[in-house]
């Protein structure tokens, strides 16, 4: 039998011992925000949604940095600028 977690839903799998850092502050925002939607009287589905989308967000844009940090130094600049407008278009999603 398996066990079903809404928070583990909005909030990704248990956090690891090192949280990515580029997106740890905004990871904590949205714990309590979950929190917050478990504990709401009405807009529940809205808050959930909406935790669950900014988490979405943050996991793309840890896996742009890790690829941006994996970027050997020989690497072109057309790669690298790519990656770098990647996080743009990911940052600007989750401020969205």
């Amino acid at each position: 039998m398996e066990t079903f977690s809404i928070r583990d839903e909005l909030l990704g799998k248990s956090p690891t011992a090192d949280p990515p850092p580029a997106t740890s502050l905004i990871r904590l925002l949205l714990e309590a925000a979950a929190y917050k939607a478990e504990a709401a009287e009405y807009g529940i589905l809205t808050g959930f949604s909406i935790v669950r989308t900014a988490r979405q967000s943050c996991d793309e844009i840890d896996k742009t940095v890790a690829a941006i940090d994996a970027l050997p130094e020989s690497a072109n600049d057309a790669d690298a600028w790519s990656k770098l407008q990647a996080y743009w278009r990911n940052i600007k999603a989750l401020e969205e």
